[in-house]
């Protein structure tokens, strides 16, 4: 995916989630999450252009459901 792509994706109708509102919502710390990011354990998009990392909510519902954060 290009980054001018990537930047109207993020502009879509997604709802996207910073790292510190997804790791709210997993109940993880900032950093564990980011492990698990390094990991490619749980799905996210980094911009090239501005270097701003989100995760989209309806993926990580996706992922939360699906088990693969069994490993908490």
């Amino acid at each position: 995916m290009s980054a001018n792509d990537l930047q109207n994706e993020m502009r879509s109708d997604y709802q996207w989630l910073t790292i510190n509102e997804a790791a709210r919502k997993l109940k993880l710390s900032v950093r564990t999450l980011r492990n698990y990011m390094s990991g490619r354990k749980i799905p996210f998009y980094k911009n090239p252009q501005t270097g701003t990392t989100r995760i989209r909510a309806d993926e990580l519902d996706s992922w939360m459901m699906s088990g693969a954060n069994h490993g908490r």
